[in-house]
């Protein structure tokens, strides 16, 4: 996957769910009642998918989920798309050197 590919998911995800509680909002304004946003469950489970295919969550945690929600798409805490990609690059390449370095100490090389 490329950084354009992951970074278009990322922002479709984002407008996505920007459209979604925009709407939710002017719905509620006008009926006087909580309406929650649409349900794209599916779509974002296949987009997450997609990116998981690429880097895959570390013990039960998504980082790409954690910045899309928790988050908010990094807007919370000042971070950005091109970050989290290298942060997930990071990660990936720590991880294959814990790897092979276990494999060097273990002889299973």
């Amino acid at each position: 996957m490329t950084k354009d590919l992951f970074t278009k998911a990322i922002e479709a995800l984002r407008n996505q769910c920007d459209m979604d509680n925009k709407r939710a909002s002017e719905l509620s304004a006008i009926y006087g009642a909580d309406i929650d946003p649409n349900n794209n469950y599916y779509l974002m489970n296949a987009i997450f998918g997609f990116l998981h295919e690429r880097f895959p969550p570390k013990n039960d945690v998504c980082e790409i989920q954690i910045f899309c929600f928790d988050q908010d798409f990094g807007r919370a805490v000042n971070r950005t798309i091109d970050g989290l990609w290298y942060e997930l690059l990071l990660q990936e390449r720590i991880m294959n050197m814990d790897v092979k370095g276990y494999q060097i100490i273990s002889g299973t090389e």
